[in-house]
């Protein structure tokens, strides 16, 4: 059986939609665990409609106090114990496809790997307007991100995973110990998979990832010379901030998992982590050395500035 969790607050402009392509799957074998976090607006009463709709296959849990995204969202993936667990956003549309793909390319991993094997399998998805309208049809090409990565090296400096495509299994599940310093818990089950397991990509959009006003994390052209000469600057505080970040999570990964990690990904944290203490130059050479890469030269000229 398939779980499938979703987290919400104040999503009741786009929950229906989402909510109906969830239900018009053309495979059924799910339920849908959904956690609000004390909404505002009317998202629970949707959810409640939708639960008097189908009552053997969602079912909520409400918050009295707010959570907040992240503790919202792993609050629901520790009390999960389902032999494959996805994650929704509240304001995507599913291709009906979606979970059909995503199981029979599990399944196939688990075939070639072993079922006891911690695996994740991910997708590319399309960004759309508040109406639907397709914006672009790969987030993939949009961003120049290479989504195939799967070194500990490249996956520590550019999560390449997003969270709402993704299918895990019982055994990765299993050893993911979760930490209040994960930057995002996409990128840290990525880290995990990859560090314990195997990660699957399907090369095609299974989802619509809706752009508008009140996306916590948005899609920019960052490859305009606008965003390269302004919007940098202007962010400089914000990405210093996500760098102390990245490193964060990566000692804390270190930490929680050194005991059982291979000698070549506990050098390769270990470097990682260790690059807070040099400078320039040394920062340089290690980045070289551990091939600590993102997908593209412009990206890399960033980070090269930044870490």
């Amino acid at each position: 059986m398939i779980h499938i969790l979703l987290a919400t607050y104040n999503g009741a402009s786009y929950l229906r939609a989402q909510l109906d392509s969830i239900f018009t799957q053309n495979c059924d074998e799910f339920r849908l665990y959904v956690s609000d976090d004390n909404s505002a607006d009317e998202t629970y009463n949707i959810l409640k409609e939708y639960e008097s709709r189908y009552p053997e296959k969602m079912f909520i849990s409400r918050s009295e106090n707010r959570l907040g995204a992240a503790a919202n969202f792993l609050a629901l993936l520790e009390n999960c114990d389902a032999e494959y667990i996805m994650f929704a956003d509240q304001d995507d549309v599913w291709d009906k496809r979606k979970i059909e793909y995503s199981l029979k390319c599990m399944k196939s991993m688990e075939a070639r790997y072993g079922k006891y094997t911690p695996l994740l399998i991910h997708s590319d998805l399309s960004v759309v307007d508040e109406e639907l309208r397709i914006l672009n049809k790969s987030l993939a090409s949009f961003l120049k991100i290479n989504a195939k990565r799967k070194r500990l090296s490249y996956l520590l400096v550019e999560n390449v995973v997003t969270g709402s495509t993704v299918m895990i299994n019982k055994a990765l599940k299993t050893k993911v110990n979760l930490s209040d310093k994960c930057f995002m818990h996409d990128w840290w089950l990525a880290l995990t998979a990859v560090c314990f397991g195997k990660i699957g990509y399907i090369n095609m959009p299974l989802n619509l990832y809706r752009q508008h006003r009140d996306n916590v994390l948005g899609v920019k052209d960052i490859y305009s010379l606008s965003a390269l000469f302004t919007e940098r600057i202007k962010r400089s505080e914000e990405v210093k901030s996500n760098y102390k970040k990245m490193y964060a999570q990566a000692e804390d990964f270190l930490r929680i998992y050194k005991d059982a990690l291979s000698r070549e990904n506990r050098e390769i944290l270990g470097s990682f982590v260790n690059m807070q203490a040099m400078n320039r130059l040394q920062k340089i050479y290690t980045v070289y050395r551990y091939k600590f890469f993102k997908s593209n030269i412009l990206m890399n000229l960033g980070l090269l500035f930044n870490i």
